[in-house]
């Protein structure tokens, strides 16, 4: 098992911090390596399961294939079944680490 910490820094080798020009993924893999998609959310789960499910419906009209959205769209529907709602949508983290068979870095919030 690789380290949430060593992950944070290849995040953050790899993506400058959002001060230095960066795009803020930094922020986010520092919240998913201390597993903190606590409330008050940068970017709530369920508003994201709502704008994404719009965008594909967008691209259905249009024909318009988005394989990756696809992919983030049942990830965020994971987690909401499995409590996340209203936290930070960065707890598809929590997904990622069920299907992978690993132990939950901490339980929803209630």
């Amino acid at each position: 098992e690789v380290s949430p910490e060593l992950m944070l820094q290849l995040c953050q080798l790899l993506f400058p911090a959002h001060d230095k020009g960066g795009l803020p993924v930094s922020a986010y893999a520092a919240r998913v390596a201390r597993a903190d998609w606590s409330e008050p959310a940068g970017a709530q789960l369920d508003i994201g399961v709502k704008d994404l499910g719009l965008a594909r419906q967008l691209a259905d009209q249009s024909r318009t294939p988005l394989p990756l959205a696809d992919l983030l769209y049942q990830r965020l529907l994971a987690a909401q079944r499995m409590g996340y709602g209203s936290a930070d949508w960065c707890a598809v983290a929590a997904v990622a680490r069920q299907q992978a068979g690993l132990p939950p870095a901490r339980p929803p919030a209630p």
